[in-house]
């Protein structure tokens, strides 16, 4: 939740619904396939409410391992922050967040195949003559979300990438990593007594790359279940992948996990992803928050 918006922090709630801790973790793998593994990605975060009156923390970790063996790695330690002020005192908030950190991306070229190695008749059978160094680069990560909610729904959006750090590793081009602009939504759609049906919706937008994630979730007794879909938004505008997802919590822990089918072209060399999660939310100590 805090990387996707860093006004989410603090948002976490303790087994009683109270403000708590929230320490989660996530592990993806996508576009699995037999003898082809060509990303995955864990996630590490923990957040908390301090006050009304200091506002919320968290801090989060990221490592992704893309390509054969992981020869395209990016690792990223951030802090977060966010505040809350009412809009309308018990019915309509305003939340806004930042997140600083830093983001170490490396390429390790002894993992990379060239086009010397392979023979078209036997395979990647050569030794490359390419005298590719592996290089890495750092720089500063700076992201900042706002949120605005009611009991029933809440809009978000969040600008990941806002100084837009260089990323140059051949020194040919200024290869910037553009700014990624983010909308969320979310709505109750109706609630009974032990059912509630909620839908949400995210777009996400990076220069000429696009997409939306919608999708209804339904939560029963500890127990949540979600379908959806992702669209591609460009020139194509092509449904990227349906998505399923279950969540169950018991005393102080919840499982998460998620199937996505590709349902484009793509689905012949990259059918299927899969994502599973932990969290552990907890009471903050009373004393502890006033210290």
């Amino acid at each position: 939740a805090i990387y996707t918006n860093p006004a989410l922090a603090g948002t976490g709630r303790d087994t009683l619904n109270r403000d708590g801790g929230r320490l989660a973790s996530l592990y993806r793998n996508q576009w699995a396939m037999p003898g082809h593994n060509p990303y995955n990605s864990n996630y590490f975060g923990y957040d908390q409410k301090i006050s009304d009156g200091l506002g919320n923390w968290g801090a989060y970790f990221i490592h992704d391992a893309a390509g054969k063996k992981g020869a395209f790695r990016t690792i990223q330690a951030n802090a977060v922050y966010a505040y809350e002020l009412p809009i309308v005192r018990n019915k309509l908030n305003v939340r806004y967040g930042m997140s600083i950190g830093y983001k170490h991306v490396s390429i390790s070229s002894d993992k990379l195949t060239y086009e010397d190695q392979i023979d078209w008749t036997r395979g990647v059978v050569r030794e490359s003559t390419d005298p590719g160094q592996s290089v890495g680069k750092s720089n500063m990560d700076i992201n900042v979300g706002a949120v605005i909610y009611q009991s029933n729904w809440f809009l978000g959006f969040g600008i990941h990438n806002v100084q837009q750090p260089l990323y140059d590793y051949l020194g040919t081009e200024e290869n910037r990593l553009l700014r990624r602009y983010q909308w969320l939504g979310g709505y109750t759609i109706g609630q009974g007594k032990n059912v509630s049906v909620r839908a949400l919706s995210a777009v996400n937008v990076q220069g000429k790359n696009s997409q939306w994630n919608a999708s209804l979730t339904a939560v029963t007794n500890g127990f949540e279940i979600s379908a959806g879909w992702r669209k591609c938004l460009n020139e194509f505008f092509n449904t990227d992948a349906i998505i399923f997802s279950a969540q169950f919590s018991a005393k102080n822990l919840r499982v998460f996990y998620g199937f996505e089918y590709t349902v484009s072209a793509l689905r012949s060399y990259a059918p299927t992803s899969h994502e599973v999660g932990l969290a552990l939310p907890f009471t903050i100590n009373q004393y502890f928050r006033e210290f």
